[in-house]
């Protein structure tokens, strides 16, 4: 399934569909990942789904994190992509009885979800096949769970930087400020409470 993030955000886990709910038949290996619709690149490393390894059961699916968290651009087209289904682990259809369609999850308006496309090849990658006529959700296979990246704050004082990655803990420098006195004012620490009133802490 494809989709288009609006901002920057961190897929931190992939998933894929478990059909019984039961974990994978012996045999069986599924293998999700994203891949930009652009170059055909799949983005960092699938995840293997199997009988011994199957993943955490969350609904209908099998969950994984990922050990490196993938970052992905906003306005750019990317695909959820899940191959190695078949008899024993099937996908899923909303086309056919009894599955219903996703209940597809945007992150209140962090990513667009668009078209769909299916394929016949038995391992991961690009192409795929088919371009699907929707609806938008259709299929059970793989998905995943995304977080919005945090914006790096950064301020500079006398020639000092403080870099926040504005996970709401503070971050602190030290600099010293030229009074023209022996015992020269420092400044330890300072949190930014607005745009345009900051707090400053000071020792001296």
């Amino acid at each position: 399934m494809g989709f288009i993030p609006s901002s920057s955000i961190l897929v931190d886990s992939l998933g894929a569909f478990d059909s019984g709910a039961d974990g994978f038949a012996t045999g069986t290996t599924i293998e999700v990942g994203i891949i930009d619709s652009l170059t055909g690149i799949t983005i960092g490393i699938p995840l293997a789904f199997t009988s011994a390894s199957p993943g955490v059961l969350k609904g209908h699916f099998r969950m994984k994190a990922l050990t490196t968290p993938i970052n992905l651009a906003a306005g750019r087209k990317y695909f959820i992509l899940a191959v190695g289904f078949n008899t024993s682990d099937q996908n899923g259809n909303a086309t056919f009885p009894p599955n219903l369609a996703t209940n597809l999850n945007n992150g209140s308006g962090l990513i667009t979800f668009g078209t769909n496309r299916y394929g016949s090849q038995l391992t991961f990658g690009w192409p795929l096949d088919n371009l699907d006529g929707g609806p938008t959700g259709r299929y059970h296979a793989g998905t995943f769970t995304f977080k919005s990246v945090q914006p790096v704050l950064k301020t500079t004082i006398n020639s000092a930087q403080i870099t926040s990655n504005n996970n709401g803990v503070n971050d602190t420098i030290r600099i010293s400020v030229c009074d023209k006195l022996l015992d020269n004012l420092k400044m330890d620490s300072f949190v930014i409470t607005s745009l345009v009133s900051p707090q400053v802490k000071s020792n001296r």
